[in-house]
């Protein structure tokens, strides 16, 4: 018999929340997860503790974020109080940095640098009817059916963005701890991976932001078949921006991961590449250091909020 799931995180991890409750709904999993901008504790007694209680399991994301969240570590404990079974995942932090009662558990470590191998642990493990969910990256490995078809699969809807004329699907990658990846290919286009790609590292701007539109319009007018990978940098809510904390050592460390990742596991072997940075400058040279990011035939774009364009920085197609 399947089990039913209370997600329990940090707004800080709300990335990884939000794709771990679509896809453990995806493997036909009952999953409640407050996506609500409301302070948890402002119903706590109203909503929280009755979904907790119709819940057999609580997934806990662990984090320095979630360690130092009140209502994180209310919900644990009201779980455990409940008796019900805890599973924590580790996002970020240390072992032995989360609090006592957390490491005591059985964690399920590296959660965010092995999503899809994590989600789909964790799905055996809760007996969910369809345990062996696909990642996009297999969806592409495959080559069989469409973009349209691999939204349909990892969202339930297609989500278009029209740029310079033409309609992009929006399709999931896999998210980091405090970050999102995803993919903009062309509608209903045969999937497969394409042989040119613009990669977006959207940091900055205003939340939900139109840069990220402006660069794939502008990566169309590059090449025949654009296709654009983004890495989608932490939200501030309250304040509607992209806000990537410097100075939090697990925020900048997982945005720097999330970033080599994508370009070693999606920009690796492509004829042409554009880099897109809209980001800070110790962040693109960080992942710089620890990747062949400018090394190949690359383009190098870089916003310029003056003139509200993208101009070419670097060009390596020559």
């Amino acid at each position: 018999m399947s089990a039913s799931v209370f997600i329990s995180y940090s707004r800080r991890n709300r990335p990884f929340a939000e794709r771990l409750y679509f896809d453990l709904n995806r493997a036909g999993l009952d999953v409640w997860l407050d996506l609500s901008d409301i302070p948890p504790g402002a119903d706590f007694e109203q909503r929280i503790l009755p979904a907790i209680a119709e819940r057999s399991h609580l997934v806990l994301l662990a984090s320095p974020d979630a360690a130092d969240s009140e209502w994180v570590r209310r919900e644990v404990s009201e779980a455990q109080s409940q008796h019900k079974t805890v599973i924590p995942l580790r996002l970020a932090g240390r072992s032995g940095t989360m609090p006592a009662e957390w490491e005591r558990l059985n964690m399920i470590e590296g959660a965010a640098l092995d999503y899809w191998g994590t989600v789909r642990r964790l799905a055996r493990s809760l007996h969910a009817p369809r345990p062996q969910l696909l990642s996009l990256t297999e969806l592409l490995n495959l080559q069989v059916g469409t973009t349209a078809d691999a939204a349909a699969e990892l969202t339930g809807a297609e989500e278009v963005t029209d740029a310079a004329g033409r309609s992009f699907v929006k399709l999931p990658v896999a998210p980091s701890a405090y970050a999102m990846t995803w993919l903009f290919a062309p509608l209903a286009a045969p999937l497969a991976r394409p042989s040119a790609l613009g990669v977006l590292f959207n940091f900055t701007s205003d939340y939900p932001g139109s840069r990220y539109k402006g660069a794939l319009a502008h990566w169309a007018g590059q090449v025949v078949e654009p296709w654009m990978v983004m890495l989608e940098g932490p939200v501030n809510r309250q304040k509607h921006e992209y806000d990537v904390r410097t100075d939090h050592e697990a925020e900048w460390e997982d945005c720097i991961a999330a970033g080599t990742r994508l370009l070693e596991e999606h920009a690796r072997g492509r004829d042409r590449l554009g880099y897109y940075l809209n980001c800070l400058v110790p962040l693109a040279f960080e992942v710089g250091l620890r990747t062949r990011m400018l090394a190949g035939p690359r383009r190098v774009f870089h916003f310029n909020a003056r003139k509200g364009e993208y101009e070419l920085a670097a060009d390596g197609w020559k």
